[in-house]
């Protein structure tokens, strides 16, 4: 398990799973990816408004079965803020956010599926709780998405783990042919080379 692009992942985000004797990785650059995909949509369909969700599996702990996560997005806002809007009873809501881009990927993965569905892409459509945006996220609203552990309501939990620290580009390519040799070594085709991510498109 490790924690990458501000996300915990199990098996370092690598997957064969439905791969054909393939490791399937994530994007080089996930938001590269993301935007790259939403302008080629805009552009090839002539679309104004159109989002890009790439995603995921992704398990929960003390849960069995796996939903979706993003690991990229582009075009609209990741969060939907309800800070000092009211509940049905009118009491202020001092902390509340909804995360969308997340449930966005959770639908989309349920919709794909996990087995032999052939399904990888979602498109889903009329989405009013979505706030598009027109041009690229700037960083700022890339972190606006990602939590500082002093506020993480898990941070205990994730503080108690002694975790490696990454270390040189060499020694993260070391540790992943580690990863991949062992995976290719339980692996039936173990001799096939290295796959990609599907994305998740939202108009």
């Amino acid at each position: 398990m490790v924690i990458k692009r501000n996300t915990l992942v199990v098996n370092s985000g690598i997957s064969r799973s439905n791969g054909n004797g393939y490791f399937i990785l994530w994007p080089k650059d996930p938001q590269k990816s993301a935007d790259d995909l939403r302008s080629y949509l805009k552009r090839r369909f002539n679309l104004q408004c159109v989002d890009v969700v790439i995603s995921d599996s992704k398990t929960t702990p003390l849960r069995w079965g796996e939903s979706g996560i993003a690991i990229s997005y582009s075009g609209f806002r990741p969060l939907n803020d309800y800070l000092k809007k009211s509940d049905i009873l009118g009491h202020k809501l001092k902390y509340k956010k909804v995360n969308v881009v997340d449930r966005l990927a959770a639908a989309a993965v349920l919709i794909m599926g996990e087995g032999n569905e052939q399904t990888p892409l979602a498109v889903v459509t009329n989405l009013p709780f979505v706030e598009f945006t027109s041009s690229k996220q700037t960083k700022k609203e890339l972190d606006s998405l990602h939590i500082e552990l002093a506020e993480d309501v898990y941070a205990e939990l994730i503080k108690s783990v002694k975790w490696k620290k990454g270390g040189s580009n060499q020694q993260k390519i070391s540790e992943l042919k580690d990863k991949i040799n062992y995976l290719r070594a339980k692996s039936p085709r173990n001799s096939r080379p290295l796959g990609l991510t599907s994305p998740s498109v939202f108009t």
